[in-house]
């Protein structure tokens, strides 16, 4: 993926925008999306270790008979991120390779063999929607939200591009309305987050653009269809899905937004130092329970006897 237009900072593991005129820091959008829940990648990550474990079987055995306890289970431990971090890899070489399409209006002259199904996927897409790139690798800016995020693509889709069809799809805004695009390749499918993450960057009032002394100036950000779209590519199929990114998704991120301040700045400044309390108990002042209860027990057991023998000696 291109380098981001503004520089950007890491800060527990969250990535912020620099902006270029002021020096304000935004955060990034994928990082607030990030706040998201996700509960699948649990069960995910369980069936990544159990395939490890069966794959390697021999490997991991080989490990604890040798002592290697440890070794074994930081192996199987990680076994996710090694799958998360070569799914990333490809996506990321997708990403490039659509860009080199847009610049060239074709297939590059020189491309690794395992990305040329998904050249041609994105091209298919292209002559089928006959998208007008407009934009591609665009920096976007929300000076009210303070947020900030590099988004795939703006494009506009020609009315006849729905020629063999008997009318637009009802999401479709016209032939000058932009709409966002995104690249995704995973292998199980278009996840909802993306409505959230484009919804954030329609919602955006600024972009930043390049001037002649090479350095980056916010311009206004222009408006974007409420519909954006996932160019969906797998290396034997590609499908185009429509996403609802209008004003009720972005509430959702302005929510998040509440949510990732909570957690990387609010939850360590809203329990103040204790006034009242004991550190440690002073060990004589606590109690024996088994004494206690014994006690208790014994002086029971005498008052039962002292009320059976009252009442013996009134019955007398």
């Amino acid at each position: 993926m291109t380098t981001p237009a503004m520089r950007t900072i890491s800060r527990g593991n969250s990535r912020y925008y620099i902006h270029p005129e002021t020096g304000e820091k935004a955060v990034g959008v994928t990082s607030v999306v990030g706040m998201l829940p996700k509960d699948f990648l649990k069960f995910w990550a369980a069936k990544v270790t159990a395939e490890a474990a069966v794959d390697n079987l021999a490997e991991v055995i080989g490990m604890v008979a040798k002592g290697d306890r440890q070794g074994a289970i930081d192996f199987l431990k990680r076994s996710h991120m090694r799958n998360l971090d070569t799914a990333s890899v490809k996506g990321t070489e997708v990403h490039a390779m659509t860009e080199d399409v847009d610049n060239l209006g074709g297939i590059p002259a020189r491309i690794h063999k395992d990305l040329l199904p998904y050249a041609r996927g994105y091209l298919a897409f292209r002559e089928e929607t006959e998208a007008e790139i407009v934009e591609v690798e665009t920096s976007i800016w929300s000076t009210e939200h303070n947020y900030s995020g590099t988004l795939d693509r703006s494009l506009r889709i020609p009315e006849s591009a729905w020629a063999n069809m008997d009318a637009p799809p009802s999401w479709y805004e016209g032939p000058d309305m932009r709409i966002l695009a995104d690249v995704k390749t995973t292998r199980s499918g278009v996840h909802a987050e993306v409505a959230v993450q484009l919804a954030a960057y329609r919602a955006a009032d600024q972009k930043m653009v390049a001037n002649e002394e090479g350095l980056f100036v916010p311009e206004p950000w222009a408006e974007h269809s409420t519909t954006g779209l996932v160019i969906h590519l797998r290396p034997d199929s590609w499908k185009l899905v429509p996403v609802e990114i209008g004003p009720e998704i972005f509430q959702v991120f302005v929510n998040l937004l509440s949510v990732f301040r909570w957690e990387k700045v609010l939850k360590d400044e809203v329990l103040y130092p204790p006034i009242a309390g004991v550190e440690e108990w002073d060990p004589g002042a606590i109690l024996d329970l088994e004494k206690v209860i014994k006690a208790l027990t014994k002086a029971e057991a005498a008052r039962v006897a002292r009320e059976a023998k009252k009442a013996e000696k009134e019955a007398s």
